[in-house]
């Protein structure tokens, strides 16, 4: 499946929930257990940056962070 490969380690990289037929239904940023070891890999293309820059800083001033980080897929969300 592209996007995501196999992986041993939990709590370092987000994971990818997929559904039966292999598609991502849902990304879990550095989850706690090891239900799943489909690590989320690849790059951003953002083709509008100050959109970008202004999700982070709204997302900075809201707090939105998981263990003291930030992450790009939150700032996608706003």
């Amino acid at each position: 499946m592209p996007g995501s490969s196999p992986f041993r380690t939990h709590g370092v990289f987000g994971v990818a929930e997929v559904d039966s037929q292999g598609w991502v239904t849902r990304l879990v940023e550095k989850p706690v257990s090891l239900e799943n070891n489909r690590v989320v890999i690849g790059c951003y293309y953002v083709r509008e940056s100050q959109a970008l820059i202004s999700a982070i800083q709204e997302q900075m001033k809201r707090g939105t962070s998981l263990k003291g980080e930030y992450f790009l897929t939150d700032a996608f969300i706003l």
